[in-house]
């Protein structure tokens, strides 16, 4: 009797993880895979990962200071559409639209946990956590770090629960190899859990057993390619130096991560509210449950969601900053709904007979239902396609890149080309840059300056050795450069002209040296220089 009880109650379980993993499946699908344009700093991690699936190595061929699990699962995917003979870009989109349904899958199995295995709770957790559309919208792009870390980092807490410590570290220890904040946070947050109670040195062990084997791993990969000193290096030495050389003032980075996740959640402003309160509410339940089998990964969960706040208050950069922080903010936005949904199934003693045994399963459907109207899932609007703040609100798609990147490259030819931005045309359009850094961020500075030279001169400096025939420069960043010694340069030895795709709605800036012949390419044209100023 007692063993079909607990098939019963194992089977139930199964039963509900299946149909949360069906339902974020449903909704990562909908998202368009082939008109969602390339966009954010996924356009030269897609390069990375066709470049490696090729021979070329990271660190020593081309620069780079993040860990490298997303590059390589970006080659693995890569290679797996070689193999089925599909859109190389298409499947590494898939790959990832499959992890962030697994990312929201097991957001819901954690809420499921921690509020005493009641199915409704996970619904609230993966309803929410589907309510950002930037969670969906990232991975859509292409190979995106820190989609496997954050993914991992859940996991890591589930099993802290299940009390396998081990395999906790080796799901933090995937993390680290993914981004390495993701991976120090998750760790302090099971190292934290297993200190709570007796035998902690034990449980210290196995999570530094499991937390060590991705990185040794990776380590002999790279000392086989005698690239080991420069991979510990740069994903050590070069991210810590990076970090500290952030010009932003404290006050100016939050004032870009709140313009930041402003512009990157539209309509979901009511989210973010319920996140702010979440913040509060999670540390009174954490107090509360404290004497409980729960607390251990209560302490994990807060000490890794809590920690990637913060972190995002003193290092954020940009888009992909935003999406971390969206997916422990979508954490603590399902915590008020669940204590409510918690709070209101608790006031059943009030009710008896049929009435109070049917309580429990209406209201839960009841929470889920309002909260599949309000956050409006796209598993809801199938074939609706998110129009992404992160291109301006513009209306160009995957097939106008394609035609700009064509005729991007009928216009080089085999001559000498620099991309500071808008490394979609590589990917897309099969080229090679023959410079080692393919971007330009605080990191690539970081990395190329030499003794108090500002970004612009250490660019600026870069250029002129390369004496190149084509330069891509961003737009936004042509007021910038008035003033500077740069731009003096630029004019003199390039004028700029505009390529397009064939609706003109996608373009991009590059300028040529006044060396190189006139292009005959239809969608080029020269444009007047005073214009870009502007």
């Amino acid at each position: 009797m007692r063993l079909r009880v607990l098939l019963g109650k194992r089977f139930r379980w199964k039963s509900w993880g299946a149909l949360l993993l069906v339902a974020s499946g449903l909704h990562f699908v909908s998202f368009d895979i082939r008109r969602q344009p390339i966009a954010t700093d996924i356009d030269y991690y897609l390069y990375y990962a066709r470049q490696s699936a090729r021979g070329e190595l990271p660190y020593v061929d081309y620069f780079e200071h993040k860990t490298p699990l997303g590059i390589y699962t970006g080659v693995w995917l890569y290679r797996l559409g070689e193999i089925l003979g599909t859109d190389l870009l298409y499947s590494i989109r898939v790959g990832y639209l499959i992890l962030a349904g697994l990312a929201a899958a097991v957001m819901g199995v954690v809420f499921v946990r921690l509020y005493n295995n009641r199915p409704a709770a996970g619904w609230i957790g993966l309803l929410v956590y589907c309510g950002f559309s930037m969670l969906g919208l990232m991975p859509c792009i292409g190979n995106l770090p820190k989609m496997i870390g954050l993914l991992c980092a859940g996991a890591a807490m589930l099993a802290v629960y299940a009390r396998r410590w081990f395999w906790a570290g080796l799901l933090v220890g995937i993390a680290g190899m993914d981004w390495q904040p993701c991976g120090a946070l998750a760790a302090l947050g099971v190292f934290l859990a297993g200190a709570w109670g007796s035998d902690r040195m034990v449980r210290w062990l196995k999570l530094a057993a499991g937390m060590v084997l991705p990185a040794v791993a990776f380590s002999f990969y790279f000392a086989a390619r005698g690239a080991l000193g420069i991979f510990w290096k740069m994903v050590l030495l070069m991210s810590l130096t990076k970090a500290a050389s952030d010009p932003l003032s404290f006050s100016d980075r939050c004032r870009k991560m709140w313009e930041y996740v402003l512009h990157d959640c539209p309509g979901e402003t009511w989210l973010l509210v319920l996140g702010a309160a979440g913040i509060i509410l999670y540390g009174i339940r954490l107090v509360r449950m404290r004497r409980t089998s729960l607390a251990p990964m209560m302490v994990g969960l807060g000490a890794y969601h809590y920690g990637m706040i913060i972190f995002s208050l003193v290092d954020f950069q940009g888009h992909g900053d935003v999406f971390v922080l969206l997916a422990s903010w979508a954490f603590f936005a399902a915590v008020p709904v669940a204590e409510g949904y918690y709070y209101l199934l608790r006031l059943k003693r009030r009710f008896r007979g049929r009435v109070a045994r049917s309580y429990g399963p209406v209201l839960g459907v009841l929470v889920v239902t309002a909260l599949v109207v309000a956050c409006r899932p796209s598993f809801l609007r199938m074939g609706w396609r998110y129009n992404s703040p992160l291109l301006g609100w513009s209306d160009y798609e995957l097939d106008s890149q394609r035609q700009a990147a064509e005729r991007f490259f009928q216009v080089v030819g085999d001559r000498d080309f620099a991309l500071v931005r808008n490394q979609e045309l590589l990917f897309l359009g099969k080229g090679e840059c023959p410079l080692p850094f393919v971007t330009w961020n605080q990191g690539t500075y970081v990395h190329y300056r030499q003794g108090d030279e500002d970004r612009v001169d250490t660019l600026s400096r870069l250029l002129r050795q390369e004496d190149l025939d084509f330069i891509v420069l961003p737009k936004t960043w042509l007021p910038y450069l008035r003033g500077t010694a740069f731009a003096p340069w630029l004019l003199v030895n390039y004028a700029p002209i505009m390529i397009s795709s064939q609706d003109e709605k996608y373009y991009v800036i590059v300028w040529v040296h006044r060396r190189v012949p006139p292009p005959a390419v239809r969608g080029v044209r020269y444009i007047e220089i005073e214009s870009l100023w502007i």
